[in-house]
């Protein structure tokens, strides 16, 4: 949580060809808690209220960015591209990679 407010401040000073790529990652960001939502659930315990605050406000950041409407395209092609990610590793194998990645971080978003 703390690195996604570092990089919230910091966006606002980003040369904009930068601004575009953070937004982008920040989208990658909320995808991701969608996923994890979407797939974890069922094998891990999982955070869900944190797991949506970090997405909602990765998402929020980059709609900000973006526009509304340019924000709804983007984010539509990202979540296509996150689910295409977990479907081609398999949901379980995908999972347990979110998990070391994230306890590694220690952001606790798997309670387990």
């Amino acid at each position: 949580m703390r690195s996604l407010i570092v990089g919230l401040a910091l966006l606002a000073s980003t040369p904009t060809f930068a601004i575009d790529k953070s937004a982008e990652n920040l989208l990658k960001g909320a995808s991701a808690q969608a996923a994890i939502q979407q797939f974890c659930s069922d094998q891990f315990q999982v955070d869900a209220d944190l797991s949506t605050k970090l997405g909602k406000a990765a998402h929020d950041a980059a709609f900000q960015v973006l526009g509304e409407a340019d924000g709804d395209t983007e984010f539509r092609g990202e979540l296509s591209r996150r689910f295409d990610e977990v479907k081609s590793a398999g949901p379980h194998q995908w999972c347990r990679n979110q998990r070391a990645t994230y306890n590694e971080y220690k952001i606790p978003v798997f309670k387990n």
